[in-house]
């Protein structure tokens, strides 16, 4: 759909800001931002910052890979139908360490 017809606002200065915010934190444009109000579309935004995401990412990452290695290991204990000593002992070691995360 075209867009021709051109509108303009006045705000607060406290309004303008508070605009501003949510559509930096929406990662969208004032025009986009004002026509999703609009027409009722929802908007999320995360609440959590920049830095903190990519932390959360990083750790997902990890969890992932700890998964596998599990999966890795619950495959071995059942083709091999048992654990010696040495597993035993790793595998407590890696849940003590995940606990403490």
């Amino acid at each position: 759909m075209k867009k021709s017809v051109r509108k303009t606002f006045r705000f607060s200065e406290e309004d303008a800001q508070t605009l501003s915010q949510k559509c930096s934190a929406a990662k969208m444009s004032e025009s986009d931002f004002i026509r999703k109000v609009i027409h009722g579309t929802s908007i999320k935004v995360s609440p959590y910052k920049k830095e903190k995401l990519e932390l959360m990412r990083e750790r997902n990452f990890e969890l992932n890979r700890i998964g596998q290695n599990l999966n890795q290991i619950a495959r071995y204990v059942n083709y091999n139908r048992g654990l010696d000593r040495e597993v035993l002992s790793k595998l407590i070691q890696l849940e003590r360490m995940i606990n403490d995360l």
